[in-house]
């Protein structure tokens, strides 16, 4: 398990991980990759302090004649003493004791005033880093405790001032990319250090109650401080809360468990003054016990956080060009480090356990500002992010404006499907492709899909695709939320899919079947379908004419008795080659003579044994045979069936097949936004690793427009399709014709773009076989003539714009 690869965005990228690794990936990885760190060339930025607010003044005499009394400092160095508020914190105020003889000291006390229980804890932050002293994990000394709240108003420790640098933008823009990728290298093994610790051997074993239950004492806790710290109703955080009541482990495996600090961040990190490494962590105030997991998603939180002073943020400034790890990297060097399994799901649910943890935090903030003894000038700004953290998720800005149509189900299913992308999907790539490649049987199905398919069948990621509710289906997708899941599919469109039940041409089918089928036409074909234990095709466009005119289709079906009689030819038959492939679905002419040429055509179910069902020929795509899958020219001679095979009604088969096609061609250009993501990651790989005339590719103007291009060109078209889908779940298919006519002109040809342009950085090698690149070329320019080609559709989209427009 700490060998899959943590990815969303970059599935196959070991070359761009080399950034983060001295020499690729050693099989005793060290993140000391220099003898030395790069020093940095800026100016040193120390911790900011202020003179101290009348609501939390201290008896500075009073205080210092503690000290000297408990021997902190001696009676010498006690003279002309000054007191200072760190401006750095919102929780516990700090301070800085300097006297005129040169002693400095660091004062951390509760806030004075009511306080919520259990909160503002300083005497677990000296007890745990009294514990770490000498070890491998850098602290501050801490020297005094005094639990006397008489001394200057509350419970405080000291410690010794620790004289660094701390910065509070994490992706630190005053250091050199060198420097930068030390400091993270440095930040990534204090953390590795801490979770190491062993806690019991230190005495800690009862620094917190049972560490596999904290993800749900910190539900409750935080739930508790949240409602004690209300200032006004947010439904967002309430709802969060339920999410989290729903779906955290009762109990996580102890094996994974060490100290968890709480609130590890770079800005909680005391860097030397001059080397770019980490000399001190502080903020010990959240620190327990429980999954360790915990700690890496707080801190992966600073890829997703909005932009804000307030809280940290990289959001779009990480990558080898910043010297700072991507998040995945960051995950994959955490795991690789510690040993430790990886689980998305669990990772997710700790981030949103985070988000609402800081909402608290936020939320608490603002009420102590509201009764005048909060630490941070800042606290009322701060305390408006509570709000937007509660709806800080995983989701992708392009998504983002969709959220409120994406129900709890979504997200769950999302998750599980990226993981399932990442362990079993891109790795099972290769192996596909070997194992049809030594296979004497071009027509069988590689041996492995059956493996992808129980693999997705146990993740619950079976039949994603059927938005219609019935007995089987109770809680549906909608069209919105199938989308994006199209997408992530279509990122591996050979595999994916079909893995999931969710390829075409079979989706079309049993969603035609759930909606017209008979239970009797249900249970023989539609059941098998949704098992996944038979395959489909079906069979409209013909040799002979322009299919692009349903009406011009010939294919006789003809009523003889207690049957149907079809004649004819089909070809483009997609499916029909397929091993597996057990059922025939037939457009025909039952009405020719019909006065209205729309309500001649019916659709029949024939099970491709019948007798008279002929496969004349395979036909190839651009060379590619797709196999197994194929698409085959059908000849069908006096082929008999049951009157029963009708489905729907005599004469409804144009209006069928345009049910049928509508969703349909949501999800074919779904999967092709998610094979442009794929190209334009392939692409931008490519950008980063190679030069012509000494130059890099990524440094190339021409190079840079083109991957602006792509990536405008496949945000448009995310868009256009999820306005469709929403208007197809908000008011039917019917009334998104005209936006369905748009996407299929819009998507197919865009996405083609993107992808020529990939294959133009990539040379020769794009139009190989060693990248997907040209199978994906190839089955893109095909979709510009499947369902429907272009040009019919911009006739009709010219035709309604005409019809709106009134002189």
């Amino acid at each position: 398990m700490t060998n899959v690869l943590v990815r969303r965005l970059y599935p196959l990228r070991d070359d761009v991980l080399c950034f983060f690794w001295n020499d690729g990936m050693p099989d005793k990885p060290q993140l000391w990759m220099w003898k030395s760190f790069m020093r940095s060339r800026w100016s040193m930025q120390t911790e900011e302090t202020r003179p101290v607010p009348d609501a939390l003044g201290v008896d500075v005499g009073r205080l210092v004649a503690y000290l000297v009394d408990q021997g902190v400092i001696s009676q010498e160095r006690s003279s002309s003493p000054s007191l200072t508020q760190f401006v750095h914190g919102q929780s516990n105020p700090t301070y800085l004791l300097v006297t005129g003889a040169g002693a400095e000291l660091v004062i951390r006390r509760k806030p004075p005033g009511k306080l919520l229980q259990s909160a503002h804890a300083v005497e677990r932050e000296y007890r745990i880093m009294k514990a770490l002293q000498g070890s491998n994990v850098p602290v501050p000394n801490v020297l005094h405790l005094c639990t006397d709240p008489s001394v200057i108003g509350s419970v405080f420790f000291v410690m010794e001032y620790v004289r660094g640098r701390i910065f509070k933008d994490p992706a630190l823009p005053t250091l050199s990319r060198d420097s930068r990728f030390a400091v993270y290298a440095d930040l990534l093994r204090v953390l590795c250090n801490l979770h190491s610790f062993d806690y019991r051997a230190a005495g800690l074993s009862d620094f917190g109650p049972d560490p596999t239950t904290y993800m749900r004492r910190q539900v409750h806790t935080w739930t508790r401080q949240y409602q004690a710290s209300k200032t006004s109703e947010i439904p967002d955080v309430d709802e969060l809360i339920n999410i989290l009541n729903d779906k955290l482990p009762q109990r996580s495996d102890e094996s994974e468990c060490s100290i968890v600090h709480g609130d590890f961040r770079l800005d909680n990190c005391i860097l030397h003054p001059t080397e770019d490494r980490i000399i001190a962590i502080l903020d010990w105030e959240l620190c327990t016990l429980g999954p360790s997991i915990c700690d890496i998603s707080y801190l992966c939180l600073m890829y997703h956080m909005p932009k804000s002073p307030f809280v940290p943020s990289i959001q779009g400034r990480w990558g080898p060009q910043y010297g700072i790890p991507s998040e995945s990297d960051l995950l994959y060097a955490y795991l690789r480090l510690t040993g430790r399994p990886f689980d998305q799901q669990l990772f997710n649910a700790c981030s949103a356990l985070a988000c609402f943890r800081l909402a608290a935090i936020c939320q608490g903030v603002l009420k102590r500002s509201i009764q005048g003894n909060a630490s941070s000038a800042h606290a009322t700004t701060v305390g408006e992010l509570c709000p937007v953290l509660a709806r800080l998720d995983h989701l992708p800005p392009q998504l983002e404006p969709f959220r409120k149509c994406f129900s709890s189900r979504f997200f769950e299913l999302r998750s599980r499907l990226l993981q399932f992308m990442d362990e079993v999907i891109y790795p099972a790539e290769a192996v596909y492709e070997r194992q049809q490649q030594g296979s004497t049987d071009r027509w069988s199905v590689p041996p492995v899909m059956e493996t992808l398919k129980a693999e997705a069948r146990k993740r619950g990621l079976w039949n994603l695709f059927l938005t219609i509710k019935n007995d089987r289906n109770p809680q549906p997708l909608t069209n919105v939320e199938y989308a994006p899941l199209c997408e992530i599919m279509g990122r591996s469109i050979l595999l994916a899919p079909e893995a999931c039940n969710s390829s075409a041409p079979d989706t079309g089918n049993m969603e035609l079947l759930a909606l017209y089928g008979t239970p009797e036409q249900k249970s023989q074909w539609l059941e098998p379908l949704l098992n996944g234990s038979i395959r489909s095709c079906f069979g409209m466009t013909e040799p002979h004419v322009a299919s692009s005119d349903a009406t011009q289709v010939h294919c006789s079906i003809r009523k003889e008795g207690d049957s149907w009689v079809l004649n004819g030819s089909k070809w483009w038959t997609s499916g029909a080659m397929h091993p597996s492939c057990r059922l025939l679905i037939v457009m025909g002419k039952t009405e020719p003579l019909h006065t209205d040429r729309w309500k001649q055509q019916s659709i029949v179910l024939v099970p491709i044994d019948t007798p008279g069902v002929h496969v004349v020929r395979h036909l190839s795509v651009f060379g590619y045979d797709d196999a197994p899958e194929g698409h085959a020219e059908i000849r069908l001679v006096n082929v008999r069936v049951p009157l029963s095979s009708l489905i729907g009604r005599v004469g409804q088969g144009f209006e069928i097949s345009q049910a049928r096609l509508g969703p349909g061609r949501i999800h074919h250009c779904m999967r092709a936004i998610g094979a442009g993501e794929r190209a334009l990651e392939l692409m931008c790989r490519r950008a980063k690793v190679r030069s012509a005339f000494g130059k890099r590719f990524s440094a190339m103007d021409a190079v840079q427009q083109d991957i602006a291009s792509c990536r405008i060109e496949i945000d448009q078209c995310r868009s256009l399709i999820l306005t469709a889908a929403s208007v197809m779940d908000a008011n039917g298919n019917k009334s998104a014709r005209h936006l369905l006519a748009e996407v299929k002109v819009t998507v197919p040809t865009s996405i083609l773009n993107v992808v020529d342009r990939a294959i133009q950085l990539h040379g020769a090698a794009g139009v190989s076989q060693d990248t997907v690149l040209a199978r994906l070329w190839a089955a893109l320019r095909c979709l510009r003539i499947a369902d429907g080609p272009d040009a019919v559709h911009r006739v009709a989209i010219g035709k309604q714009e005409l019809l709106q427009c009134r002189l």
